[in-house]
C-alpha cells in the first residue's frame, strides 16, 4: 500500500485531463461494412504498376534509338519517383536518383528544379546530410527559392535543427500555400500544439479539392492521424473513410482504420485482415510487419508475433534500405533480444547521421539500458529536453528519471504517456499502466 496515493493521483490526473471525446474508445468506431467496398484486389495495384512499367520502357527505348537526351532522362527520373509511390520499393527511388543526375549533367537550364528533386529523394532514403548538402548548393539562387526553402526545413527538421528550421519557415512568403501549411503544421505537433497543428492541416486540405488526388489523400489522411492522437477517433476514421472514397487504392488511410481496430475498438482480427491486405499490395511496407507482431503480442500468439519480427529483420537488414528502419532495429535489440551493446551502436550512430530529440531519446534509453543511468540523464538533459511531447519519447524519459531515482519527473511522463494510449496502443499502454503501478 506504500504507493497507492500517488497511484491514485495519476488516475485523477488522467481522468480529469480527458475531455469528452475520450469516451470514444469506449465504443467502436469502425465497421467493416463501410470501408470493404474499397479493398480492391491485387491486380488492381499490379495493374497501376504495369502502367508505370510500360511508361518506363517506352522511355528507356527512346533513350536507346536517340540518346541520352536531357528530357528522356528527366522524364524517367520522375516516372520512377512515381513508381515508388505505388511500389514502396527503395530502389525505385535510386533510379529517380540516378536519372536525375544524369539530366543535371546534360541540361542547358537551370539546375535548381532538379537538385530539389535530389534533396526529396535524400529525405525520402533518410540521406538527410545529403539532402542538406544539396539544399546548400542552390540556397542563394533566386530561382525556386520558395520550394528550395520548403525542402531546406524538411532537412533541417530530420536532421534536429529546428530553431533553423523554425528561422527558414517563417521568412518564407506566402506563408497560405498548401507546401507551407503542411510545414507549419509539423512544426507545431514539435512544440507540442496539436491543435494548431490541426488547424494548418485543415487549411491545407481546404486548398486542394478532390481534383487534386495525391494532395487532397495525403492531407486528409495526415489529419485522421492528428484527429486520433486527439481522442477524436470518430472524426480521425471518418477523414480516412473520406480519402478512400476519393481513391480506394490510397492504402495508409486503410492503415490508418487498422489501427483504430486495433488500438481502439480493440479488433485485432480487423486490424490484421486490413493490415495483411496492405501488406500484400504493398510488401515494402516493412513497419507493418512490426504492427502484426504487436497484435499478436497483445492477442497472445507468441509464436506468430515471432514470425512477423523475424521476416522485419529480414527485409530491413538489407543494405538497400540504409538507416531507414534504425530506430525500429534499435526498439528490438533492447526490448526483444536484450542486446544494449548492438542497440547504443547502432543509436550512436544515427545520432551522427540525424541528431532529433527521438534519436538522442533512443541513445538515451541505450545507455540506460547499458547500465550507465548518469550518461543517459546527461543526455536527455542536453539533447532531448525540451522536445518531449511524443508519447514514445516521455515513456523511455520517465524510465531514465525514474532510474536516476526522480520518481515525480518519471510519474510525470508516464502521465502524459498515458494520455496518447490510443497512439501507443495496448500493448505499451499496458507497460506504462505497470510502471506507474510500480513508482
Amino acid at each position: 500500500m506504500k504507493y497507492s496515493i500517488s497511484i491514485i493521483i495519476s488516475l485523477l490526473i488522467l481522468l480529469a485531463s480527458c475531455n469528452n471525446e475520450c469516451n470514444e474508445n469506449r465504443t467502436p468506431v469502425t465497421s467493416s461494412e463501410d470501408y470493404t467496398k474499397y479493398l480492391l484486389p491485387v491486380e488492381h495495384f499490379q495493374q497501376k504498376l504495369n502502367l508505370a512499367d510500360e511508361s518506363i520502357h517506352f522511355w528507356k527505348d527512346k533513350i536507346e534509338k536517340d540518346g541520352e537526351g536531357f528530357v528522356y532522362t528527366q522524364k524517367l527520373a520522375k516516372l520512377y519517383r512515381e513508381r515508388f509511390d505505388l511500389s514502396g520499393d527503395i530502389n525505385d527511388v535510386k533510379h529517380s536518383d540516378f536519372y536525375f543526375r544524369k539530366t543535371l549533367d546534360k541540361t542547358p537550364y537551370t539546375k535548381v528544379p532538379l537538385i530539389q528533386n535530389l534533396a526529396s529523394n535524400a529525405i525520402t532514403q533518410h540521406k538527410f546530410q545529403t539532402a542538406l548538402r544539396y539544399n546548400n548548393d542552390i540556397l542563394e539562387s533566386a530561382e525556386g527559392r520558395y520550394l528550395t526553402g520548403l525542402v531546406y526545413f524538411d532537412a533541417l527538421m530530420e536532421t534536429g535543427h529546428y530553431y533553423k528550421a523554425k528561422s527558414v519557415l517563417e521568412r518564407l512568403d506566402p506563408k497560405n500555400t498548401f507546401g507551407f501549411l503542411v510545414r507549419s503544421s509539423k512544426l507545431h505537433d514539435l512544440e507540442g500544439g496539436l491543435e494548431k497543428a490541426i488547424a494548418d492541416m485543415e487549411a491545407a486540405a481546404e486548398l486542394v479539392g478532390p481534383s487534386n488526388k495525391s494532395l487532397y489523400c495525403w492531407a486528409w489522411s495526415n489529419l485522421g492521424d492528428y484527429y486520433g492522437h486527439v481522442g477524436k477517433y470518430s472524426q480521425s476514421y471518418r477523414s480516412y473513410l473520406k480519402v478512400l472514397e476519393v481513391d480506394p487504392g490510397y492504402l495508409y488511410a486503410l492503415k490508418g482504420i487498422a489501427w483504430i481496430a486495433f488500438s481502439n475498438d480493440r479488433n485485432p482480427e480487423e486490424a490484421k485482415r486490413l493490415l495483411e491486405y496492405v501488406l500484400e499490395r504493398k510488401p515494402e511496407s516493412l513497419d507493418l510487419m512490426l504492427t502484426l507482431a504487436e497484435i499478436e503480442e497483445f492477442s497472445g500468439n507468441t509464436s506468430e508475433k515471432d514470425r512477423w519480427i523475424a521476416r522485419f529483420l529480414e527485409e530491413a537488414s538489407k543494405e538497400d534500405y540504409g538507416s531507414m528502419y534504425v530506430k525500429y532495429l534499435i526498439d528490438l535489440q533492447l526490448e526483444e533480444f536484450g542486446s544494449p551493446g548492438e542497440a547504443l551502436t547502432l543509436a550512436k550512430n544515427e545520432v551522427k547521421k540525424r541528431g532529433t530529440f527521438e534519436t538522442y531519446s533512443w541513445l538515451a534509453y541505450s545507455y540506460l539500458k547499458s547500465g550507465d543511468s548518469e550518461k543517459a540523464l546527461r543526455v536527455v538533459k542536453s539533447e532531448v529536453l525540451p522536445y518531449d511531447y511524443e508519447p514514445e519519447v516521455q515513456y523511455r524519459l520517465a524510465k531514465v528519471y525514474k532510474a536516476s531515482g526522480d520518481t515525480k519527473k518519471a510519474r510525470h511522463y508516464l502521465v502524459q504517456a498515458a494520455e496518447a494510449s490510443y497512439e501507443l496502443g495496448p500493448v505499451m499502454a499496458e507497460k506504462i499502466e505497470g510502471e506507474l503501478k510500480s513508482l
